[in-house]
């Protein structure tokens, strides 16, 4: 999205056509129902495979930077906790660089989390 922020002809004779794997553009189809989007009233259309987007919901380029903007969000605000956690060990160790030394995580479910169900 940063990279098509940069056209400087975007809207002056460039077009830009974004595509996505289903699952993607599913999520941003149920973000952009969730926020009320009209499926009928949208110009700027995206398609799904080679199943026309008109078939499942059409929805513009602003849902798409909605929901990238709200992943944006949700991201960072997931890893607020961490990067406080980081920091306040950073400002309790200035001083005491041995003190800085934390242990190792190398089991998958400490570096992970066990926040994803086994898929079958």
């Amino acid at each position: 999205m940063q990279a098509a922020g940069r056209l400087c002809q975007l809207g002056r004779g460039q077009r830009l056509l974004v595509m996505g794997l289903p699952d993607v553009t599913d999520k941003m189809r149920a973000a952009a129902a969730a926020h009320g989007a009209s499926s009928s009233s949208t110009s700027n259309k995206t398609s799904h495979g080679n199943k026309s987007s008109r078939s499942s919901g059409e929805f513009s380029m602003l849902h798409v930077l909605q929901w990238t903007m709200n992943n944006t969000v949700k991201g960072s605000q997931a890893g607020v906790a961490e990067w406080a956690g980081q920091g306040c060990h950073f400002a309790a160790t200035k001083g005491a660089p041995e003190a800085a030394l934390q242990a190792e995580k190398l089991q998958l479910d400490e570096l992970y989390g066990a926040s994803r169900a086994p898929e079958p």
